[in-house]
């Protein structure tokens, strides 16, 4: 019994991808668009993030605080220099 179920919800599928496939196919010029959209989404999602955990440690290393991975790479010391103005 549970066989036959199988095997109608196979044929039901595969009858699903067939027909996903052929409207794929079909209008070409939309698929490409969409899977353009998608690219573009995803990369621009990815180069905001990066560019906001870059900051995050730019930010950190100049105050010379803890870095958001747990490093500590900034600064831990300030020296102050008077010059004397030409006169």
């Amino acid at each position: 019994m549970h066989s036959a179920w199988g095997e109608i919800l196979l044929m039901h599928f595969m009858e699903g991808v067939r027909v996903a496939l052929k409207a794929l196919l079909a209008n070409e010029l939309r698929t490409f668009l969409t899977l353009l959209a998608y690219m573009v989404g995803v990369t621009s999602v990815m180069t905001v993030v990066s560019i906001i955990k870059g900051l995050n440690i730019y930010i950190a290393d100049a105050r010379g605080r803890e870095r958001p991975d747990g490093s500590n790479h900034g600064i831990t010391t300030l020296d102050a220099v008077s010059y004397r103005a030409a006169v």
